[in-house]
């Protein structure tokens, strides 16, 4: 009795059980599991136990003498076998005990529990064999069918230029012989996951060349334990023991044992790389729970379990989100600094961090596309610090390089077009292949995207603290000052003033304690403002803030506004930078007319401000979360109170990050108001003008954006959603509207209701939602780019839906092409149908009446949906069959109207159509 047939046939007994849930078939498992640990005993006499056929018997010989098992597992077994054989013996045997679910439930979870305690817990029992897929898939979440450890790639890195001998390779290896320089001659053994050693060393080992090699390297992977989610023990001693009895023979060959993840690490990531560069100290981080479906954990616990692969269910990607000034970027940060405290420690892992300040506010168009992590990182990386492609996707496949990704929105704004979000999670997903040990951490505002809709992305949210968090963090702030106890109080009282319905957010609690540190707690005073919110608790704090800086320093400023009015001029007329002359100009101009006396003196007071950062000469607003806010409340009031706009800053601010909608897109319409002109008059006037403009599609874009913003929260139906366009670009049904441009997904609309000329599309997949008349033209000198053509599913477009200027790309093409196939194939399917009805009632050259019931056996099949119901009700309204009861019994049935006699015959005899036969068909094919 061989130990492989008996696991061989333990896959087949899970499997059957499963589908049969036969609880007698649960018996055979049980006894193939005592026979597996039996075999696998080195004790003597172990194996003739395994001959036993009697499971009570077999169950009793797992024990101390015959198998060497820690007695605490041991005991587990048995528990589960005793579970198995006691409902076993119910169901084989005669007696009055009814099974029900929850037994075999019982037994399930034994049968479960077993694969786990026998072959996943590899620290306590070492069983050298392949295991079937039925056990495999009840270890592991994943299981790599074809595994691709790219040894090629590898090699070429470790030895450039050098010649392979000779190299060989199953699905359970590969191997490759190699000349070195010097002239030696060495052996790189790549061993996969799920093999038996012994059988794969049994054929390695009868190569002739294996004697001319001075040395030769064995390289596996890494194995968790499914027990204790570390790493397997002593693997690498059973990996070298199994192989000293084939080594044996082979003297002066240098045998070396490696993980494949600590060779790439050692070989394949150069020393420069491995350098640990700290993000600053945020001086009183409080670590913020992450939220999902179900659980919430602390971040940096998180962190910990995915990277000493604790994690049961590991994926590729991880996406937290979170709001504005929720933590996002300080999570990242203390994320980078936990795992180069572990680095340091020994552990070979190393975090890249990317963030949205790493990119250039303006990109030159002429670049390729960033559609992978392997271009993203080369695009933020400089020439000195550059990981070649190679040795980077080596690194992060096998989990030695964590990447955390800080800020995917603003990445996704600031590269447009040239950032493709769906391919870019196909590289991840492509890189975690084999190894199963890919690592990506995003953060970002939400963005609403398809592509996060894969079993290998898990989505996380960050929200703020909690009350227990708030206490910690105001805790660690206060600390040794004076009167900490007070300070606290009043921060609390502050904090509870606020009135935020959700936790609070690090950033309001930053802000929040600056004010409590100094006393600020006056009441808000004058609350009128064109800008501030005061239902939310950041306008709030920021206001108080502003009015305390104001009363204790001479700003020469009087109101709030005025405060807000600067930093909207840095960000929109600067470009969020200033230098000082620049803001004493700012400042001078918001105090201009009012009187008062501005000096260099008064300047230096803005320093010292909380809401602004001085980074060498250049003074910004302090915090991304806060410009974000600055931008959202000035670009609302300009949508509640302008009704056009000049200011070419502000139109390009909306066409830089508003054109597919978005967070900024949200947060502007929380307090827009319904009716407002302004985006119909914008809309309007480069409906006529954007071909004149200097930059057309910074117009294209400013009209998509304004698109986006009107139809924010009032999106509807096809119907709905045309009729509101209609009414932005003040155009009457029936009539063209000039150059509507889409950037996105957008919302399905009927053209039925307008043409469109002149007009852009860049992936509007809701085309493939919208009613798009058959065979009208409807759009003329338009361009389609990026349409992805998954979205149409059975929607049909035709060429006579486009005019000859029309530019159309590969992917639109393709569902044209297809929709003009599936209309052949239905007019085969409507044909085919039809014959077989007429064919029921044509005998000997002529059409007799024939039952339903005979109509109903003979056109069991048809191909169309409506049914031999729906088609024979329509040839009857159409004229061609006529309805009559049988005159030789009570049945119903039907014959053919005489007139169409000839021209049925030669459809049917000859498939010739006649023009009252093509009409019919032509209406068959819309039902």
């Amino acid at each position: 009795m061989e130990i492989g047939d008996v696991i061989e046939r333990l896959g087949g007994y899970i499997s059957a059980l499963e589908k049969s849930k036969d609880l007698n078939v649960g018996r055979k498992a049980a006894e193939a599991f005592c026979r597996v640990l039996l075999l696998n005993s080195d004790v003597v006499g172990a194996h003739d136990k395994a001959l036993e056929s009697n499971l009570n018997t077999l169950i009793e010989s797992l024990n101390q003498k015959n198998i060497r098992i820690a007695e605490n597992h041991l005991k587990r077994i048995k528990d589960d076998l005793r579970t198995i054989q006691t409902f076993g013996n119910i169901e084989s045997h005669d007696n009055d005990e009814v099974l029900y679910n929850e037994d075999y439930e019982r037994v399930s979870a034994a049968v479960d529990s077993l694969v786990k305690l026998v072959f996943g817990s590899k620290d306590k029992i070492y069983i050298d064999q392949k295991i079937p897929s039925e056990i495999y898939c009840k270890l592991h979440m994943s299981v790599v069918g074809d595994e691709n450890w790219r040894c090629e790639k590898i090699l070429s890195i470790v030895y450039p230029n050098r010649k392979i001998f000779k190299r060989e390779a199953s699905k359970d290896f590969e191997f490759y012989g190699i000349d070195e320089a010097d002239g030696r001659k060495i052996g790189i053994l790549f061993l996969g996951r799920n093999i038996g050693f012994r059988q794969v060393f049994e054929t390695i080992f009868k190569f002739d060349d294996l004697k001319k090699l001075s040395s030769l390297t064995f390289l596996f992977p890494v194995e968790i334990s499914e027990t204790t989610g570390t790493p397997v023990r002593n693997r690498k001693e059973n990996i070298e023991r199994i192989s000293k009895e084939f080594t044996a023979g082979l003297s002066g060959v240098k045998c070396v044992y490696e993980f494949i993840e600590d060779y790439i690490w050692d070989r394949c990531l150069p020393e420069s790389a491995k350098e640990i560069t700290d993000p600053p100290d945020e001086p009183y981080f409080i670590d913020q729970k992450l939220h999902s479906k179900g659980f919430s954990l602390l971040g940096l616990e998180f962190v910990e379990s995915l990277v000493k692969n604790k994690l049961r269910a590991k994926k590729p990607i991880y996406v937290i989100f979170g709001d504005g000034g929720a933590g996002k970027t300080t999570f990242c940060d203390q994320a980078v600094q936990l795992i180069n405290k572990y680095q340091s420690g020994g552990l070979k892992k190393k975090a890249i961090l990317i963030s949205s300040f790493d990119i250039p506010d303006e990109i030159s168009p002429s670049g390729g596309l960033v559609d992978s992590l392997q271009s993203l990182y080369s695009l933020v990386s400089g020439v000195d610090d550059i990981i070649d492609a190679h040795s980077f996707g080596l690194n992060v496949s096998s989990g030695n390089v964590l990447i955390i990704i800080d800020g995917l929105d603003e990445i996704q704004s600031k590269l447009k077009e040239r950032f493709v979000l769906d391919r870019f999670i196909d590289s991840v997903r492509e890189l975690n292949d084999t190894y199963l040990n890919c690592s990506v951490l995003m953060a970002s505002r939400e963005i609403n995207q398809k592509a996060f809709e894969s079993n290998d992305v898990h989505i996380f949210h960050i929200k703020g603290f909690d009350e227990q968090l708030i206490e910690k963090y105001l805790a660690k702030r206060f600390k040794g000052l004076d009167s900490p106890l007070k300070i606290v109080a009043r921060a609390r009282e502050y904090i509870a003033e606020l009135g935020s319905s959700s936790q609070v957010t690090p950033l309001i609690l930053r802000l929040a304690c600056e004010l409590s540190a100094e006393g600020g707690m006056e009441r808000l005073k004058h609350q009128q403002s064109e800008y501030f919110k005061f239902d939310q608790a950041l306008d709030k704090v920021v206001y108080q803030l502003m009015d305390r800086e104001i009363g204790k320093q001479f700003l020469g400023l009087r109101t709030c506004d005025q405060y807000f009015e600067i930093l909207r001029d840095i960000v929109f007329q600067y470009d969020g930078r200033v230098t000082e002359i620049e803001l004493f100009d700012l400042v001078a101009l918001a105090l201009a007319g009012t009187g008062i006396d501005y000096d260099e003196g008064t300047s230096r007071n803005y320093h010292t401000s909380t809401l602004l950062s001085k980074n060498n000469s250049e003074f910004s607003v302090r915090y991304d979360s806060l410009e974000f806010w600055v931008k959202a409340r000035y670009l609302t009031y300009l949508l509640n109170t302008k009704h056009a706009e000049k200011d070419f800053n502000i139109l390009r601010e909306f066409a830089q990050n508003c054109y597919r909608g978005g967070v900024l897109v949200k947060e502007i319409c929380k307090y827009k108001e319904v009716d407002t002109d302004y985006e119909s008059a914008v809309l309007r006037e480069f409906s006529q003008s954007v071909g004149e403009v200097k930059d057309e599609m910074v117009g294209r874009k400013l009209m998509s954006a304004l698109l986006y913003i009107n139809f924010e929260g009032f999106a509807s139906g096809r119907k709905e959603n045309s009729d509101r366009v209609l009414g932005l670009f003040a155009i009457d049904a029936g009539n063209e509207v000039r150059n509507l441009s889409v950037f996105g997904e957008f919302y399905p609309l009927d053209f039925s209701l307008f043409n469109v000329r002149g007009g852009y599309f860049n992936g509007y997949s809701a085309l493939g939602r919208s009613n798009v008349p058959v065979d009208e033209v409807v759009f003329h000198s338009c361009i389609f780019n990026d349409i992805d053509k998954t979205f149409f599913g059975k929607k049909h477009l035709s060429w006579s839906n486009f005019d000859s200027d029309c530019v159309l790309c590969d992917e639109l093409r393709e569902v044209i092409e297809a929709t003009i196939e599936d209309k052949e194939k239905r007019r085969d399917y409507v044909v085919g149908d039809l014959k077989k009805i007429l064919r029921a009632g044509f005998k000997g050259g002529a059409f007799v009446w024939k039952s339903d019931s005979v109509y109903k056996q003979q056109c069991a099949s048809l191909k169309l949906k409506v049914g031999l119901s729906g088609l024979m009700n329509t040839l009857i309204s159409e004229g061609l069959l006529i309805k009559e009861l049988s005159k030789v019994s009570a049945g119903v049935g039907f014959r053919l109207e005489p007139a169409y006699s000839l021209e049925v015959k030669e459809f049917l005899t000859q498939s010739l159509t006649g023009e009252r036969l093509d009409k019919l068909i032509a209406k068959l094919l819309v039902l």
